[in-house]
C-alpha cells in the first residue's frame, strides 16, 4: 500500500507546521516522528517535562503532543504550566496517557488540554485532530501576516499606552519610597532624582509618540503603489490569496487537473497495540 502523501499539514497550514513532541518512551518518539514528517510537519522532540517547558518557549511550536506520564515532574503541571504563560498559552496541547480514568482526563480538559487521546489509540484519531488544527492555523495566518496600516497603528497606540501606564506606575512606587529615606542621606537621594528626570523625559517621547500614532494616514497615500499594478491576467495562475480562506489542495473545481489517484492512506494504524504503526506500543 503506498504510504499517505508528504506534507499533508503544510498544505493545510498553507505554511511548515512546527510540532513539539514530549515522550520519555525513545520507540513512541520514532513512530510519531516517522508519521508527522510524512505529514509535512517539522517535529522538536524532547523526553522530559521541565525541558518541554522551556523548548517551547524557545521555539514556539504550532502544536505540542504531550505525554502526560512524564517522570521528572507531573504531565498535569507541565500542561497547566503551558497554559498559563502568554508566550505558550495559546499553542494547542494534544494529550495523550494510558489512564482511562474519567477523572484524570476531565483535569486535563480542565486545564485547558485541546484534546486527550487514551492509549492505545490508532493514529488516525490524532490525524483528524491535526487537520483541523491545521485548517485553524491557516485561516489564523493572513490576519497575522497581512496587518494593514490602521491595525498596525491601533497595536502600537496601545503598547505605547499600556508602556506610559507602567512609567507612571515606576514614578508612584519610587515616590513612595522616597518617604522612606532621610533628607540627609544625599546619595540615595539623588539618584531618585536621576530617576524622576529620566521617567519625566520618558513620558514626554510617550505622549508624543501617542500624538503620532493618533494620526491617520491619509486616504490619497494609501492608493499610491511602489510599482507597476499587474493586471489580472498576471494573475491567472497565481494560488488564490490566503485571506480568502483556505483552498482544498485536492479541490479540481478551479478548472486545474486533479491530482493523480493514490491509494488510501494508512491513517487507520494502531499505536499501542503493538499490530501496526511500526510495531511500537503507547501503553
Amino acid at each position: 500500500m503506498q504510504a499517505q502523501s508528504p506534507g499533508e499539514l503544510a498544505l493545510l497550514a498553507q505554511r511548515p507546521v512546527r510540532i513539539l513532541v514530549v515522550d520519555e518512551s525513545l520507540q513512541e518518539q520514532q513512530i510519531l516522528k516517522l508519521k508527522l514528517e510524512g505529514l509535512g510537519a517539522a517535529v522538536i522532540q524532547v523526553r522530559h517535562g521541565r525541558m518541554a517547558i522551556v523548548t517551547a518557549q524557545k521555539v514556539e511550536p504550532d502544536i505540542i503532543i504531550l505525554d502526560l506520564e512524564t517522570t521528572d515532574m507531573p504531565g498535569l503541571e507541565v500542561l497547566r504550566h503551558l497554559k498559563s504563560v502568554k508566550r505558550t498559552s495559546s499553542v494547542p496541547v494534544i494529550c495523550i496517557s494510558s489512564a482511562r480514568d474519567d477523572t484524570f482526563r476531565m483535569r486535563a480538559l480542565r486545564l485547558h488540554a485541546d484534546w486527550y487521546l487514551a492509549k492505545p489509540f490508532r493514529f488516525s484519531e490524532m490525524l483528524a485532530r491535526l487537520r483541523y488544527l491545521a485548517q485553524e492555523l491557516a485561516a489564523a495566518g493572513p490576519s497575522q501576516a497581512n496587518l494593514g496600516y490602521e491595525d498596525l497603528r491601533r497595536s502600537t497606540m496601545r503598547a505605547a499606552v499600556d508602556t506610559l501606564s507602567d512609567v507612571q506606575d515606576v514614578r508612584k512606587a519610587l515616590h513612595g519610597l522616597k518617604g522612606y529615606i532621610g533628607a540627609d542621606d544625599y546619595y540615595l537621594n539623588t539618584k531618585l532624582e536621576i530617576c524622576f528626570r529620566s521617567l519625566v523625559r520618558i513620558e514626554s517621547r510617550l505622549k508624543d509618540f501617542r500624538g503620532l500614532t493618533s494620526q491617520r494616514a491619509p486616504a490619497a497615500a494609501a492608493r499610491i503603489a511602489p510599482f507597476p499594478t499587474a493586471t489580472a491576467a498576471d494573475h491567472e495562475d497565481a494560488p488564490r490569496d490566503p485571506a480568502f480562506g483556505w483552498r482544498d489542495p485536492f479541490d479540481d473545481s478551479n478548472g486545474a487537473d486533479p491530482p493523480p489517484a493514490r491509494d488510501p492512506p494508512a491513517e487507520d494504524d494502531d499505536l499501542g497495540d503493538g499490530t501496526h504503526g511500526g510495531g511500537g506500543r503507547l501503553d
